[in-house]
């Protein structure tokens, strides 16, 4: 058993987990801060608040993350095998952390209060972005506590689930389009009854 080579793809692990919490925290941060590709994205997330499901969100990040998980094989194949898994171990963590706060906050028990559903409920864009862990907000100044029990929907303040009983691949994103675009047709109709009330009017 090679411990030289345990011990540095477990001291790479670690830090790759670290790394990704802080690129969660950064580029959650960076999209609120711009209004094309994937800021717009996530505008339409918000305006959803719904999450897509556990595999489908670690997906998204994993697509985007994936470039920086290589660099470290160029040192070494335990430093690169340890950075990839524990990288992807809190991509992971984190979809879920997502899917948690959207369906169940109640049940994200490791926070003192769900900091990603804090950041839908009040509609925050310059504080708690992070999504899984709040330490980043903390260190870097936007965490922002705000109360959230009062801005559970019923579904979630009577929720009996457990924290793992979440929507692990489809999450609600269908329905909440769905929604949207029957207020947009509704705003559309009092639109068009509006203007032809003041059409008739004038005439």
């Amino acid at each position: 058993m090679n411990w030289h080579a345990m011990g540095v793809t477990a001291a790479w692990l670690a830090g790759g987990f670290v790394f990704a919490s802080l690129m969660e925290y950064w580029g959650h941060r960076l999209i609120h801060s711009i209004r094309w590709g994937p800021g717009k994205t996530h505008r339409e997330h918000h305006a959803r608040g719904t999450a897509q499901g556990v595999l489908l969100e670690f997906w998204d990040y994993f697509k985007y993350g994936w470039v920086l998980m290589w660099p470290p094989f160029l040192i070494s194949l335990p430093a690169g095998i340890g950075w990839v898994l524990g990288a992807n171990a809190f991509i992971f963590f984190s979809a879920f952390g997502h899917q948690v706060q959207h369906e169940n906050p109640k049940q994200c028990f490791w926070m003192p209060r769900p900091v990603h559903y804090m950041h839908h409920a009040h509609n925050q864009w310059h504080h708690n972005f992070g999504m899984a862990i709040d330490i980043w907000d903390r260190v870097f100044g936007t965490y922002k506590p705000m109360e959230w029990e009062n801005h559970l929907r019923i579904d979630q303040a009577q929720s009996q689930q457990h924290f793992w009983q979440v929507n692990w691949l489809w999450g609600g994103n269908a329905a909440a389009d769905r929604r949207l675009a029957e207020q947009r047709h509704a705003k559309t109709e009092t639109a068009r009854k509006h203007s032809e009330s003041t059409s008739k009017i004038v005439g």
